[in-house]
C-alpha cells in the first residue's frame, strides 16, 4: 500500500512537471503588438518607402528590439528558395544589420511609426519586428529559479510580420 502511494506521487509529480513544461514551451496566443501598413511615400532622400506602425494593445509596456530610442529594428526578408522535401530555406534580408541595436520599450496603448525603404521589383517580401513576450506564471517561476541558480537568463524574441503586397 505504501509503495502504491509513492508510485502515485511520483507519477503525479512527473505529470505536473510535464504539464509545466508544455505551458513553458507554448508561444503566446495573442501578440500584444500589431504591425500595420500605413501607406507608400518618398523619403527626404528620394527613396521610395512604405510606412508601418507598430502598436502596443496591451496594458503592459512591451520591450522590443530597436534601432535607437524608439524605432524598431525590422527585417525586410524575401524567400529565394524553399525545398519542402528537405526543409531547406534560403532567404535574404534587405535590411542590413545595424550596429546600434538596443532594447526599447513601447508603452501601453502607444505606437511607433517607421519608414522601410522598398526594394524595386519585389512583391514577395515580409516586413517584421521582434518583441520580448511577458513571461506567464510558469515561465516567470522557471526564470526566477534559473537566475537564482546560474545568475543568468536568456529569453527569445517573438516575430510579428506582414507579407507583401502591402495594402
Amino acid at each position: 500500500m505504501k509503495l502504491a502511494k509513492i508510485i502515485f506521487l511520483v507519477f503525479l509529480c512527473m505529470l505536473s512537471g510535464f504539464g509545466a513544461l508544455i505551458l513553458y514551451m507554448m508561444p503566446p496566443r495573442n501578440h500584444p503588438i500589431t504591425l500595420a501598413f500605413l501607406g507608400y511615400g518618398i523619403a527626404s532622400n528620394g527613396v521610395p518607402v512604405a510606412y508601418f506602425s507598430m502598436s502596443n494593445h496591451s496594458s503592459q509596456p512591451v520591450e522590443y528590439f530597436g534601432e535607437g530610442p524608439s524605432v524598431p529594428f525590422y527585417y525586410l526578408a524575401r524567400v529565394l528558395f524553399h525545398d519542402t522535401n528537405s526543409g531547406a530555406i534560403v532567404f535574404t534580408n534587405y535590411h542590413l544589420v545595424s550596429t546600434a541595436t538596443t532594447q526599447a520599450t513601447i508603452l501601453p496603448r502607444g505606437s511607433v511609426t517607421f519608414p522601410v525603404p522598398m526594394v524595386a521589383g519585389t512583391t514577395d517580401i515580409k516586413v517584421g519586428v521582434q518583441y520580448l513576450p511577458r513571461p506567464g506564471p510558469v515561465r516567470a517561476l522557471i526564470r526566477d529559479v534559473q537566475i537564482s541558480l546560474t545568475r543568468r537568463w536568456s529569453e527569445s524574441y517573438v516575430n510579428v510580420e506582414l507579407q507583401a503586397p502591402f495594402r
